[in-house]
């Protein structure tokens, strides 16, 4: 039961960090309003901070994402976060693979 106890509270932790680290990774920018599905959202951009350094390895691939993020502001809810790879993302220094450049919805 430790074991099990040590992995969840590590995983939270790992996870905690990446929340953090995505907060950090992205420049946010103010796109206007938006009316979607009769109501109207809050429109941001989020493109890559050049001064981020990551923590982790899954962290280091925010550098290669630009996204566009709605939020209903009355709802205080992420409504929709659309995501472009736009630079290839390597797994294990390439040999295991890399990622296809592409949209993420």
């Amino acid at each position: 039961m430790r074991q099990d106890l040590a992995k969840f509270e590590k995983r939270r932790r790992e996870h905690a960090e990446l929340i953090d680290d995505a907060v950090k990774a992205f420049r946010v920018t103010w796109a206007g309003r938006e009316t979607r599905d009769s109501r109207t959202l809050a429109k941001l951009l989020l493109d890559p901070d050049p001064n981020f350094k990551p923590t982790s390895r899954l962290a280091a691939s925010f550098e290669h994402i630009h996204a566009v993020l709605w939020v209903d502001e009355s709802q205080a809810q992420t409504e929709r976060l659309e995501a472009d790879i736009t630079t290839d993302i390597t797994f294990g220094g390439g040999i295991v693979g890399r990622s296809i450049t592409g949209d993420i919805s």
